[in-house]
């Protein structure tokens, strides 16, 4: 992913437990090669997430809120202590001004990926904050 590839994008409540004040910053990033649009007219595209912490026990703090979202989701766990970022399928329903995130993939530290989950059919919401 791209970090000169910077935007603004509403924050993904529905896949991350994650609403603690503790964190600082999540920046959003995407690559422009992966932007691709379905024959059925969405845009697709895979944005990547790394939260920015005011400190370590806040880090903490937001590392076992995702080690419980990911136990309810049924990820396996093995990797999830050295987690470092996440990727999320972003799909864009531009005439209706409609998004849903059906696929988010974990990362370890060094890249690897440690858990991943694609839900088909998955809804799409609304989305006020969007600018499409």
């Amino acid at each position: 992913m791209s970090p000169e590839a910077k935007i603004r994008l509403k924050q993904a409540g529905n896949i991350s437990a994650s609403t603690t004040p503790s964190v600082i910053t999540r920046k959003v990033y995407y690559d422009p090669q992966s932007i691709k649009r379905t024959p059925e007219g969405l845009v697709q595209m895979w944005i990547k997430q790394i939260e920015v912490y005011e400190t370590e026990e806040a880090k903490q703090r937001s590392h076992a809120e995702l080690i419980e979202n990911r136990q309810l989701n049924r990820f396996p766990l093995k990797g999830y202590e050295k987690s470092a970022y996440s990727t999320t399928l972003l799909e864009i329903d531009c005439a209706k001004r409609l998004e849903r995130l059906p696929c988010i993939k974990d990362y370890d530290e060094s890249g690897r990926v440690i858990g991943k989950q694609c839900i088909r059919g998955n809804s799409f919401s609304t989305s006020a904050k969007a600018h499409y």
